[in-house]
């Protein structure tokens, strides 16, 4: 019986052809803009710390933005001079316009951009229209050129958004069209408020990769439904290999209503191992980082393994 249960769980296992993933930790940046209370440089600092030690290989350490619309992450600049740097892990931040790329200059090599596919949201977010920010972006492009930066192109609320529940393909296809023409290789492509399913992510990501095979697309799930492992199956069966994360599930979108906070990094990671899935990650120094963040902010975060392994330690303790 143990056999015939093998092969079953073989033959389950064959539809995906991903042995490792890339996981993108998001949750100093993404975690930190949702906070109403300032949270100190110096636990920042040691929080990034804590994750570097993680196996973590990518952090997205802040975000270079106006401090009037996220004043959680005025502190960017001293954040990311203080940080002990890892060697072999690649410390990011995002910009939403040039004047961040000028901020971000000397301090990192890796910068994040994105636009938004719903036009209403995009303006709410980065203040300009879609056409608006694609030319912003040009000087984005260039200054990171001139500056030897690495830059990374998104497209966000590709899924749809409780502003605009069907967001055009063609939209997301101009936004994309864009990024390859001028160069960007890693695309990340955000569900910015939970919108997608196991059905529509396939089906975009499937047009999507049949115009550009070559393109690295990067999966940025939330989790306001409850479906951002779904998602996550779906992008894997379609050899998706890098995805954003965000530990404890920290954060959401500040310009977009009752979004909830990236998929939890611990339990994206248990998900993984469970499917043999190599992620190069120390699954208990992340929950420890987990925790300790959850400690400091002093109320529950979503992430669910971290609790399950806190009531194990606590009942062998």
């Amino acid at each position: 019986m143990k056999e015939i249960l093998n092969n079953y769980i073989e033959k389950a296992l064959s539809n995906i052809k991903v042995k490792e993933v890339l996981i993108r930790e998001l949750g100093p940046r993404e975690g930190f803009q949702m906070e109403k209370q300032f949270v100190d440089t110096s636990i920042k600092i040691e929080f990034i710390n804590k994750l570097s030690h993680t196996g973590l290989k990518y952090i997205e350490v802040t975000s270079f933005v106006n401090p009037k619309w996220v004043p959680n992450l005025s502190d960017a600049e001293e954040v990311l001079r203080k940080i002990d740097r890892k060697q072999n892990v690649i410390y990011a931040a995002l910009v939403l316009n040039s004047k961040g790329v000028d901020r971000a200059i000397n301090l990192v090599k890796h910068l994040n951009t994105t636009i938004f596919a719903d036009e209403n949201i995009n303006i709410k977010n980065n203040n300009k229209t879609i056409k608006e920010s694609l030319k912003e972006a040009e000087e984005i492009i260039k200054k990171c050129i001139d500056n030897d930066i690495i830059l990374e192109g998104g497209i966000s609320a590709v899924w749809g958004s409780p502003l605009n529940p069907e967001i055009p393909i063609d939209n997301v296809l101009m936004i994309l069209d864009f990024w390859v023409k001028n160069g960007i290789k890693n695309i990340m492509l955000a569900d910015t408020t939970g919108e997608a399913n196991y059905i529509s992510t396939k089906a975009v990501l499937s047009i999507l990769k049949d115009r550009y095979p070559d393109v690295n697309f990067i999966m940025h799930f939330h989790d306001s439904r409850g479906l951002g492992l779904v998602n996550v199956l779906a992008s894997l069966e379609l050899e998706i290999s890098i995805f954003d994360s965000s530990v404890a599930g920290l954060g959401g979108c500040p310009f977009a209503p009752n979004s909830a906070g990236n998929i939890c990094t611990e339990d994206l990671i248990y998900f993984l191992h469970t499917l043999n899935i190599e992620t190069n990650v120390n699954l208990e120094k992340l929950i420890s980082s987990a925790l300790y963040i959850q400690n400091i902010l002093n109320k529950k975060l979503p992430g669910k393994i971290k609790e399950l392994y806190n009531q194990f330690q606590t009942l062998i303790s």
